[in-house]
């Protein structure tokens, strides 16, 4: 052994060799890297559970046709909320991490050692640990980097590497970065962890290295709705994935949510309720691709308490509709009300069902106020409903286009925008900072913007010329 050699202390197990010749085998280390190296033919067992250096790792020594394998894995600093914690903790026989943020407080435990024996599933002993409170509609989420794109790299010939993934079981082995608690509790909470390593058979022996950093984040919470069969979204939630038959989406009074992907579409037509419910003031914000559709046939595919205000903000698609004769968004048949809708953004495609507007009110169910100010809009009403604005036998408040790309196409006796059949209506103004505005009435009607067929309607306004617009299709296009 040369003088920059020196034998590893090692602490509970001890490594053994068995061979008729008792000198071997020898460990050499260096300020942070550790080598075995051995003759072929012999055999060599045991781990190294822990190294006397001043950083946390984990060693395999694996046995392979008479060779001898040593892998490393280095954890990095847990980077983010408390950094100097998080070395001083680096010392410790786990890694333990307790912060705080607004309305959140929550503790972090991960071992700081895994004893790897083989390719395959290895455990993380004691898993991820998590506890604490998190404020309403938010998560813990920790997410797994690594410098070397999950490898491990050998120490003088980087071209040798050994790939591995992080898993939740070895019944699943599908690759994961992320660990997601959705709630805490003052009592741990426990997700199993581990990784999943490459064959080794063949790898050139010698010590292989990885840095591996975990970082822990309150973020909005991802609500899977192929998970629920009822649901109150709160303030900050994301909802996403495709909700059940039996599905009862609503939104709590004042909150902001956010639809992600997420499909609403095939709920139970026994089921007396729309595709989204807003208690109150709601705001939803389109991320991605989305579809509503209503439940029981008298159900809009998303309904807005009467004297509250739905506000639709991002920049994602929503395909709305109703199951029968509601709106798309807004009212319902026969006393089912609504408020007001706010339209600021994204690309929505609303269709009412018989009698119901695709934007507004349904058969003898009044609506409020309907204000669009952005996006991209296609609404289509029932019969005897417009397009935006009134349904059949009912009343709407005023109306107000100030923004975006809208078309709309009133069913029979209907107005494209403003009234249905046997529907008053407020005042419709269009600003000259639309970028268009397409209105097409339906047969019979008097009206493509103004009133429908037996109906009165408020001062039409468009681009500062008053009166209603009776052509078949008129489309109000401001000059530059």
């Amino acid at each position: 052994m040369t003088k920059s050699e020196k034998r590893v202390k090692l602490h509970s197990s001890q490594l053994t060799a068995h061979s008729s010749q008792a000198n071997f085998l020898f460990i050499s280390t260096y300020p942070t890297e550790l080598l075995i190296t051995g003759n072929n033919n012999h055999h060599a067992e045991g781990v190294l559970c822990s190294l006397s250096s001043a950083w946390r790792s984990f060693c395999v020594q694996i046995l392979t046709k008479g060779r001898f394998y040593l892998m490393k894995y280095r954890r990095g600093k847990l980077l983010g909320l408390m950094l100097t914690l998080a070395l001083v903790i680096g010392l410790l026989p786990v890694m333990s991490l307790t912060a705080y943020a607004t309305e959140s407080t929550y503790t972090i435990t991960i071992p700081s050692t895994l004893e790897v024996y083989d390719s395959g599933w290895n455990e993380l002993e004691g898993g991820i640990t998590a506890s604490g409170t998190l404020a309403s509609g938010k998560q813990l989420v920790i997410t797994a980097s690594s410098d070397n794109g999950f490898k491990f790299v050998h120490q003088t010939d980087n071209t040798q590497t050994v790939s591995y993934d992080f898993c939740a079981s070895s019944t699943d082995l599908t690759p994961i970065t992320e660990w997601t608690f959705d709630s805490l509790s003052t009592d741990s909470i426990t997700q199993t962890a581990g990784i999943n390593v490459e064959d080794i058979t063949y790898k050139l022996g010698g010590t292989y290295t990885e840095t591996v950093t975990f970082t822990a984040e309150i973020v909005d919470a991802t609500i899977d709705l192929s998970t629920l069969t009822a649901y109150e979204a709160q303030d900050g939630d994301i909802l996403t994935g495709t909700a059940g038959a039996d599905a009862h989406i609503t939104i709590a009074d004042e909150a902001t949510i956010t639809l992600k992907d997420a499909t609403i579409t095939s709920i139970n037509t026994s089921n007396k309720w729309a595709g989204i419910t807003c208690e109150g003031d709601a705001t939803i914000i389109l991320s991605g691709n989305n579809k509503v559709k209503g439940g029981h046939m008298y159900y809009p595919g998303i309904h807005i308490a009467s004297g509250s205000t739905l506000t639709i903000q991002g920049s994602g698609s929503l395909t709305v509709s109703s199951n029968g004769i509601g709106a798309g968004i807004g009212g319902g048949y026969n006393g089912i009300h609504c408020g007001n809708i706010v339209i600021e953004g994204g690309t929505i495609s609303a269709t009412g069902g018989n009698d119901g507007a695709g934007i507004g009110g349904a058969s003898r169910s009044s609506c409020g106020n309907i204000t669009i100010s952005g996006g991209t809009i296609t609404a289509k009403g029932g019969s005897y409903a417009a397009g935006i604005g009134g349904g059949h036998q009912t009343t709407c408040g005023n109306i107000t286009i100030s923004g975006g790309t809208i078309t709309a196409t009133g069913g029979d006796y209907a107005a494209g925008i403003g009234g249905g059949s046997e529907t008053p209506c407020g005042d419709i103004t269009i600003t000259t900072d639309v970028t268009s505005v397409t209105a097409t009435k339906g047969s019979d009607a008097p009206n493509s913007i103004g009133a429908g067929r037996d109906s009165s309607c408020g001062t039409v306004t468009i681009g500062g010329t008053t009166g209603q617009r009776t052509e078949s299709t008129y489309t109000y296009t401001p000059s530059n």
